[in-house]
């Protein structure tokens, strides 16, 4: 793994108030207890939808563990950061750095305020910016993707060539 995910207990972790729920669980507002300071953070519950089929419950936690890898994946400015993980109530929870704005979605579907052009084109540049980072390290995972380019008159775009297709 990339960068290691603590592990935090329950007692460390006050939840606020819910701020918001999707298909895995409920997000909540929340002050974590570090051994320096206190941290606002958004605690995501992931509540165990499975039936009790042991063979479920085992297929749920193998996704929830590959998600987590995955989050530890995504290190980028432009992504939230998950802090670590919890058990809180027999459920796992993920500590995920808190947006005090809000998500994107609520911002771009809920607000009355006009966003302009220059506005739009940047958030654009920084989503492409965002992707082509984890095009690079998702392809640098596969072993025969591993020689980064950067190809001229490109922006300076890292481009990912296959060495058995490079040529020398």
């Amino acid at each position: 793994m990339d960068k290691i995910v603590i592990s935090v207990s329950s007692n460390e972790i006050q939840i606020c108030e819910r701020i918001g729920y999707g298909s895995y669980g409920v997000v909540h507002k929340a002050l974590w207890q570090t051994e320096l300071e206190v941290i606002t953070i958004a605690l995501k519950i992931i509540e165990d939808k499975s039936q009790d089929s042991e063979t479920e419950k085992i297929r749920f936690e193998k996704n929830i563990l590959r998600e987590i890898e995955n989050l530890q994946k995504c290190t980028h400015p432009n992504i939230i950061t998950l802090y670590g993980v919890s058990k809180y109530s027999d459920n796992i929870c993920l500590l995920f750095e808190y947006a005090d704005c809000g998500s994107l979605y609520k911002f771009l579907h809920r607000t009355k305020r006009e966003v302009s052009m220059d506005e739009r084109i940047d958030w654009m540049l920084q989503c492409a910016k965002i992707v082509i980072h984890f095009m690079i390290v998702y392809m640098m995972t596969i072993s025969r993707f591993h020689t980064i380019r950067y190809c001229v008159g490109c922006c300076n775009v890292p481009r990912v060539w296959s060495t058995c297709m490079e040529k020398t």
